[in-house]
């Protein structure tokens, strides 16, 4: 026990069961009337991988706002860049860092199209829930996208699966991206034992076109397929598996007057299996080179907890002690790695009431590959100025609200590099390097106020690994420096909306180059039509970011490098948005990138990769209930 009260982690808010009623309220971001039978309550929650609580759950939104943003790099919070087409690498605007505990081969360019279970939001509702969603785009981009959550009985399960196709604008840039994703959970009627069921797929077959070859033919307004490219062969054909079961058993033995089990200070016995495997298959006829690696991960990890895993219900404080084993194999054809690692987890979420909660995570690995890798992470939450909510019928209080918080958390984490780094084979490239571990420290405060956020991020790396313009490794001895500010204000006021979204930051380091200043902010109004049975709502959104060094991107790799030859930014990036809804159908268009119409406009967001110009994109989203 002594082990869990010295480390701690950010404490997510848990979510009370929720009930369905025939009428639900909308969420504040909804534009318009309050009684639409279009909306209904869906939960929306991620797992944590190693620890079997949920990291965090809100309320879905099933109306309109915000129905232009499917695209996965306009949906997430933070602002993306992407290389090309749909589906292709892309990166974050706004400082990251990509460290998380166990073993990483190396980090996929697609954060956002790759679905893993550490990221997937998983639906909950009583009852039935199915959104289909379908998008075209010029340049022959197609995308398609299926969410369903049921309860059946005792049993829940969510079903994602999403394709993305596109023959690209420059020659050798087209995409075949499909994955599918399962989750399952059931109890026994006694609440004795539970289990829960993952299972995640994706495939990324991508033509690598590796950027356009003279940057002059793009700026003469050369027609887009009679542009060369670097590699006009080039074929990155990626694939992985991620399956994961986890049970629990129930120790004690009080029951209520239905005989369901209560809780018990013996608590639950658990473990999980986890299986993890990927390959990569790197091919340029031209050059006739053939560079494949592969790997698996076999996970088992047993462990306690007072708490019942994956419950969406408040029990108040939460313990939770853990010991795990992974065999780790990967290579390519001429090395491979083979080791065996022991680590301890253990954690706990305290609330405090009125004065907030505290919650606390540990990993410690302490033999194999990974020995001595450490992640500690603290954190504590304080509701503010708290809202009642009174019953109609009775005039008594109801529950009480918060209409913010404020968040502040501190991150401590000691991490063996990609293996990736330390060892490299392919037909041009190979190398063997001796690396130290990488540090991170990381502290944040963050103040919500009735949606709007304000947030200030410190982060120190140690032993900062990169590739560099040469595309060889690099670790930094000194340390770098990074101070970032956060604000968002979504403003409402009757029909009209705005959201306005932007990131200030600053490195210490010649060697981590980030753009000063990111935002992305959006203008819409809405009305409604046909006595409220419709809803219609337009607007613009545009993006900006400062002039930076980005980060160049080399395909045969999958991997950025850091280069200081060629800026990009300084550019905006206007698109204008029509959304309609009748009921449970949706529909928009989008006409983006609407300045590249202008003479001398030659936009760029990485070296060699000019931004797509003018498009326009049509989609329908159709939500079913039950």
């Amino acid at each position: 026990m002594a082990v869990i009260c010295l480390c701690g982690i950010l404490p997510c808010p848990m979510a009370q069961e929720t009930k369905d009623t025939t009428q639900q309220k909308l969420p504040s971001s909804f534009i318009g009337t309050d009684s639409s039978v279009a909306h209904r309550t869906v939960i929306r929650y991620t797992l944590y991988d190693l620890f079997p609580t949920i990291s965090g759950c809100a309320e879905a939104d099933t109306s309109v706002t915000g129905a232009y943003r499917q695209e996965s790099l306009l949906h997430a919070k933070d602002i993306y860049t992407a290389i090309a087409t749909i589906g292709q690498a892309h990166k974050s605007l706004n400082f990251q860092t990509a460290i998380s505990p166990g073993f990483s081969y190396k980090t996929m360019p697609y954060p956002c199209y790759r679905r893993t279970l550490e990221q997937w939001r998983l639906n909950r509702v009583d009852g039935v829930y199915t959104m289909l969603r379908y998008e075209w785009r010029n340049g022959q981009e197609n995308s398609f996208d299926v969410e369903h959550a049921q309860q059946l009985g005792n049993f829940r399960y969510n079903l994602a699966f999403q394709t993305r196709l596109s023959e690209g604008v420059y020659v050798n840039e087209g995409v075949r991206d499909v994955n599918f994703g399962f989750h399952g959970l059931q109890r026994s009627d006694s609440s004795r034992y539970g289990f829960d069921l993952s299972f995640i797929y994706n495939l990324f077959y991508l033509h690598e076109s590796g950027g356009i070859a003279n940057d002059a033919d793009y700026m003469a307004n050369l027609e887009p397929r009679a542009i060369s490219v670097n590699t006009p062969s080039a074929m990155n054909n990626y694939s992985d598996n991620d399956l994961r079961y986890r049970h629990w058993f129930h120790l004690g033995n009080r029951r209520d007057s239905s005989r369901n089990l209560l809780p018990s200070r013996l608590g639950y016995l658990t473990h999980q299996f986890r299986m993890k495997s990927f390959r990569s298959l790197y091919t340029d006829n031209s050059l006739g080179a053939a560079d494949s690696v592969s790997g698996r991960i076999i996970h088992n990890q047993i462990g306690w907890t007072n708490r019942e895993p994956s419950s969406l219900t408040d029990l108040g404080t939460t313990l939770f002690l853990g010991v795990s084993h992974d065999h780790i194999q990967t290579g390519d054809t001429l090395d491979r790695l083979r080791s065996s690692v022991m680590a301890l987890q253990s954690g706990m979420e305290v609330p405090l009431g009125r004065a907030g909660s505290w919650n606390a995570r540990l990993h410690y690995a302490f033999s194999g590959y990974n020995r001595n890798d450490l992640h500690v992470t603290t954190g504590y939450v304080l509701p503010l100025f708290r809202k009642r909510i009174l019953n109609d019928s009775t005039g008594e209080m109801e529950q009480t609200l918060p209409k913010g918080f404020l968040r502040a958390v501190l991150k401590y984490d000691i991490q063996e590099p990609d293996y990736f780094f330390r060892h490299y084979v392919s037909n041009g490239i190979s190398w063997n390097n001796p690396l130290q571990k990488q540090q991170l420290l990381r502290a944040e405060v963050l103040l919500d106020w009735k949606g709007c956020q304000a947030a200030f991020r410190s982060y120190s790396l140690g032993n900062h690994v990169y590739l560099n313009e040469q595309l060889t490794v690099r670790q930094l001895s000194e340390p770098i420096h990074v101070m970032q500010g956060e604000l968002l204000l979504p403003l409402r006021w009757k029909g009209f909306g705005a959201d306005l979204h932007g990131y200030l930051q600053r490195s210490s380091s010649d060697s981590l180059h980030l753009p000063a200043l990111v935002t992305r902010n959006s203008v819409f109004y809405g009305f409604p039509l046909f006595h409220q049975a419709a809803y219609m709502q337009f607007g613009a959104e545009i993006t900006y970011f400062t002039a930076y060094y980005a980060d160049g991107y080399q395909p045969s790799m999958q991997q950025f490098y850091h280069q200081n030859s060629t800026l990009v930014g300084n550019d905006f990036y206007l698109s204008a948005f029509l959304n309609a809804r009748i009921e449970h159908f949706h529909a928009y268009f989008a006409c983006a990138n609407i300045l590249s119409a202008m003479e001398g406009f030659y936009p760029f967001q990485f070296p060699h990769y000019p931004a797509k110009g003018f498009g326009f994109r049509l989609g329908i989203s159709w939500r079913f209930y039950d």
